[in-house]
């Protein structure tokens, strides 16, 4: 018979020490499951709050860097082609933007790969980059292109070349634009504060200039195209498509 004055047993005494030392750790903190589990959901809620913060700041910036750049080009293919009777009649959307690129009228940092202009075509990208959706453009999501009033409402990548003389008309399309930039986009440039000259606004195929067969709106760089049209048009293909068109040549009076 086991002496009531023996110790426990050595086993018994560790699982219970263990035990005691786990519930005086919550009881020293007094932290609940319950509790963790609400810290965990604050943390994700402010974690969330800043991520959005950081991401609208990033697309206003790509916005801007793209008002920039549409400047830019507007006024440095106008140089350009200063002299030389405008873009040749039949000369491809690659080859104008090939052109350009290599002509640094469109800005380098618009240069998909330094590479490809040392053995192929250059390549320039929006400040969005160089997919739409989910899928790689091959050739590129800006394109500068000849353009030719009337014959086509399509953006320069599906533009086909049309007419006998140099165009006297050009076209700056940007691809892969979330609705909310290419509401921004086509309001701003569309205004006083947009580049001179612009006679036609493309959205997802539909000319906003002239009605075409989609919502009338006004864009003639005195009048901003109507609200009401742009968001029925930027929301019409997802991601948009837009294209500005220009005059060559801008009026000397």
């Amino acid at each position: 018979m086991r002496d009531s004055r023996a110790p426990f047993p050595t086993v018994t005494l560790m699982f219970t020490k263990k035990k005691f030392a786990r519930r005086s750790l919550w009881k020293q903190y007094g932290i609940s499951l319950a509790e963790i589990a609400i810290v965990l959901g604050i943390m994700g809620v402010v974690t969330y709050g800043v991520w959005s913060m950081v991401s609208q700041g990033w697309e206003q910036t790509r916005r801007e860097q793209a008002e920039e750049a549409i400047a830019g080009i507007v006024r440095d293919t106008r140089a350009f082609y200063a002299g030389r009777d405008g873009i040749p009649i039949g000369e491809s959307y690659v080859t104008t933007t090939h052109n350009l690129l290599k002509s640094h009228v469109i800005p380098g940092n618009l240069l998909r790969n330094p590479d490809d202009c040392k053995v192929g075509t250059c390549i320039a990208d929006t400040p969005w980059g160089s997919y739409e959706g989910n899928n790689k453009v091959p050739d590129g999501t800006l394109h500068v292109c000849g353009w030719e009033l009337g014959n086509t409402s399509d953006p320069c990548y599906k533009g086909k070349p049309a007419g006998t003389l140099p165009y006297q008309f050009f076209g700056v399309t940007l691809l892969g634009l979330n609705m909310g930039s290419c509401i921004a986009l086509a309001n701003k440039i569309s205004s006083t504060l947009g580049p001179p000259g612009l006679i036609e606004v493309n959205i997802n195929g539909c000319n906003l200039s002239t009605g075409n067969g989609c919502k009338l709106g006004k864009a003639t760089n005195m009048q901003p195209i109507k609200a009401e049209n742009l968001n029925a048009e930027c929301g019409k293909t997802k991601p948009a498509h837009v294209t500005f068109v220009y005059r060559m040549m801008l009026p000397t009076n």
